[in-house]
């Protein structure tokens, strides 16, 4: 059995390799290509209609038949070349319109599905309605983490017992609404509008400082003096009556939730066949309760006291004992510290935006984009490529990756990696994986905003597409390593960054409702 598969799969290249390389007349072209087609035979169509196009023969029917092959095989980017060329030399004809029209669906090139349904609404051909509204989408979902659970008992003032403090996030309950709109025959709109709320709870680590009696030291030392001859020992006692302090640790607590509502829309431009322009914004407002310390310094007069008794041995013939006594006194001027903690509301706006160009070239999909936001008070820029080839001519396997360019106080890249694939008939299953450094971070055509504090280090998502006539559902799992960070207060006033890390997991699930 296994000689005989080897065997066939040798003569089936074997076959179409002569026909390669053999020369047809149009008669003959025209036979092989009518018989295979009553007959089903879409490789051999293939084959045959290639051969011709090298051959120099071109003409309706080929282009047609051809075109149909790859169509019946699933291979819809080869079929829509085509069909296009198929449409030039016979435009009216409605078999060939169809075919283009359900190519360009099931290969994913909506851009041009909707400008090629739109132009055959203007001719009257009732089988494409002209719909203003494309489709309805919605999607809820709720993240969960270890951050508070894992590291709310960390040291936050660095173990110097001056000041700490860190704002930690827990869990999000998010939900968004929105509307695709067709403008006109090469324009759509989409608007969406989203909510979410989020666990906060900010940690105070500070100490009172304030004065605590006064601390006797004594040191003694025995110093050998060889001048003047002969040598002699002398005996210091030194007592040092000096001011102590004392740090009262206090730690604050106080949770919270803060609210983020957020406006988002893109512009779709098809600016030719596979080639379409996006321009993007998003406006997020988040209004949160802020928990801040009240500092009430003191200058405090310290007065320190030193005693220090001198006994002097002298050797004979001299000898005998001299006593002095001598004192010092010194003033400083310390800072006392004492907190006290006010809450207060807050609210602030921040936004994104950019433009994807996007261009479908055969089996392959790329996309250059840019972007520009103003994040937590800081400027962020973006520059990045995307990539997405669909071996098969369809959506049944795709592959893609997308590189992007970030800076924000530093350069840096973040990759994305992603694998698709159609399980059943209704089933697609998507898995993605990001690497790099995700801190106020904007991507999928500026629908995601990571405007948390906290730094996403790695991602990893895995995503169903369940697809149905009227409507779709998609559930979305992520993974995300996360990097938290918190403030303290060194011996030397400097201000140190510290980190600490945790796990999150979010799930949701949207809706899509096509009209």
């Amino acid at each position: 059995m296994r000689r005989l598969i080897i065997t066939s799969i040798f003569f089936f290249f074997l076959f179409h390799h002569a026909i390669s390389q053999k020369h047809y007349d149009f008669a003959t072209i025209e036979s092989k290509i009518t018989l295979h087609y009553i007959s089903g035979n879409w490789d051999s169509v293939i084959c045959y209609g290639n051969a011709a196009l090298a051959d120099s023969i071109d003409y309706f029917y080929l282009r047609k038949h051809l075109g149909e092959a790859y169509y019946y095989k699933q291979n819809y980017l080869s079929a829509i070349p085509h069909f296009e060329v198929a449409l030039n030399d016979n435009p009216r004809d409605t078999s060939t319109q169809e075919f283009l029209y359900y190519s360009y669906l099931y290969s994913g090139r909506a851009g041009d599905a909707n400008d090629f349904q739109w132009q055959l609404a203007q001719t009257g051909n009732r089988e494409y309605k002209n719909s203003r509204i494309l489709d309805l989408y919605g999607e809820a979902g709720t993240s969960m983490n270890n951050n508070i659970s894992k590291n709310q008992n960390i040291d936050f003032n660095g173990g110097d017992n001056l000041f700490g403090t860190t704002e930690m996030s827990g869990s999000v309950t998010y939900g968004h609404l929105g509307l695709k709109a067709q403008l006109s025959h090469k324009v759509s709109l989409y608007f969406g509008g989203s909510f979410s709320t989020e666990q906060k709870k900010t940690i105070f680590n500070v100490s009172n400082i304030s004065p605590a009696g006064r601390m006797i030291k004594q040191r003694d030392t025995i110093v050998t003096k060889p001048y003047p001859p002969p040598a002699y020992q002398t005996y210091d006692t030194i007592f040092e009556h000096l001011q102590n302090y004392k740090f009262d640790p206090v730690v604050y607590n106080k949770d919270n939730i803060l609210h983020q509502n957020e406006i988002y829309l893109n512009l779709n431009v098809h600016a030719a066949k596979g080639l379409d322009i996006t321009p993007f914004l998003h406006v997020l407002n988040t209004r949160f309760t802020m928990a801040l310390p009240d500092e009430h310094p003191v200058n405090f007069v310290e007065h320190d006291t030193f005693a220090t008794h001198t006994q002097y041995h002298f050797p004979p013939p001299q000898g005998g004992i001299v006593d002095t006594v001598f004192y010092t006194y010194s003033t400083a001027t310390a800072k006392l510290r004492n907190y006290t903690f006010q809450t207060k509301d807050t609210s602030f706006t921040n936004y994104a935006l950019g433009v994807v160009i996007s261009k479908n070239m055969s089996h392959v999909t790329s996309s250059l984009f840019a972007s520009y936001s103003n994040l937590n008070g800081r400027k962020q820029e973006e520059i990045g490529v995307a990539l997405t080839w669909f071996p098969m001519g369809n959506l049944n396997l795709y592959f893609g990756t997308t590189l992007t360019g970030y800076r924000q106080d530093s350069n840096k890249l973040v990759a994305n990696f992603l694998v698709g694939k159609k399980i059943t008939k209704k089933i697609w299953l998507e898995a993605n994986v990001t690497f790099g450094d995700m801190n106020d971070f904007t991507e999928r055509y500026g629908y995601a905003v990571n405007n948390n504090p906290d730094v996403i280090k790695f991602r990893f998502e895995l995503a169903p597409l369940i697809v149905f006539k009227h409507f779709d559902i998609a559930i979305h799992y992520q993974y995300q390593e996360k990097q938290g960070s918190y403030f303290y207060e060194n011996e030397t006033g400097s201000i140190i960054q510290g980190k600490f890390n945790y796990q999150n997991q979010l799930i949701t699930g949207g809706i899509k409702w096509k009209i």
